[in-house]
């Protein structure tokens, strides 16, 4: 599993969820686990390709009309890739909070100013809370 990267095991798991589409993969990331890991579709696609080659997802061609779609499914090997890393006691963090990074330069600001920031940060978490209390 560690030669998988962070998203490509976000991937995973989200095929090993339920069957899908590069497409579906990025909408739902998109609603949920970019909170905390985001990806784009220039690394969705390629990081597919890659669980592919490596026998962890397998994909069908299930084409709508003129649309050409691809369908992944995780395969045995896949799960058990997923299991091993849900299990696995090491974890990659990492933060991108630009809200944490104006806190950072806090000593730029007056204080009045710091406070305003800080009241702003904690209404932006207390509406993140209530989403996804919303989507559990």
């Amino acid at each position: 599993m560690s030669t998988l990267t962070p998203t490509a095991r976000a991937i995973l798991g989200l095929v090993a969820l339920e069957a899908r589409t590069g497409y579906d993969i990025k909408r739902i990331s998109d609603s949920s686990t970019r909170f905390f890991w985001g990806a784009s579709y220039g690394q969705i696609y390629p990081e597919l390709r890659r669980l592919e080659k490596a026998g962890l997802v397998e994909a069908r061609d299930e084409p709508r009309g003129r649309v050409r779609r691809r369908v992944y499914s995780i395969t045995p090997a896949g799960q058990q890739a997923v299991r091993e890393w849900l299990l696995d006691a090491e974890t990659a963090f990492e933060i991108r909070d630009e809200g944490l990074l104006r806190l950072f330069f806090r000593d730029l600001l007056e204080q009045d100013e710091v406070l305003d920031l800080v009241r702003s940060r904690r209404t932006w978490f207390e509406l993140t809370a209530a989403y996804f209390r919303e989507i559990c």
